[in-house]
């Protein structure tokens, strides 16, 4: 579920298709995400999460993030619905700040 790209040099910046289905007896998808980890100009580790696919339908706002899909859940009787979200979600993803000088991240938790 993660790993460090290497070469790639000036080809251009890499693209990712995603694709996830639900559990059987699992709740609903909301998203997929891509955590993006790199080491800036100063030498310091960086990440940034980037929404790939989303489920019913729902926009970024003016500040790029989605609304919540919304909560099913009953606290009361530990239960919860598969009235919003996706049993399936795909999409593709490719860098829209990709810098082939960038160096790879190898100090973050997720790297």
């Amino acid at each position: 579920m993660g790993g460090t790209l290497r070469g790639g040099g000036e080809e251009g910046a890499p693209s990712f298709t995603v694709w996830a289905l639900k559990e059987a007896d699992g709740a609903n998808l909301d998203r997929i995400q891509i955590v993006k980890g790199w080491v800036d100009e100063k030498g310091e580790p960086r990440d940034r999460v980037f929404d790939v696919a989303w489920s019913g339908g729902r926009k970024p706002g003016e500040d790029g993030k989605l609304p919540p899909v919304g909560n099913t859940v009953d606290t009361a009787k530990a239960t919860y619905t598969n009235s919003i979200g996706s049993g399936e979600l795909m999409g593709s993803w490719t860098d829209p700040a990709f810098d082939p000088k960038q160096g790879p991240c190898t100090t973050s938790a997720f790297c």
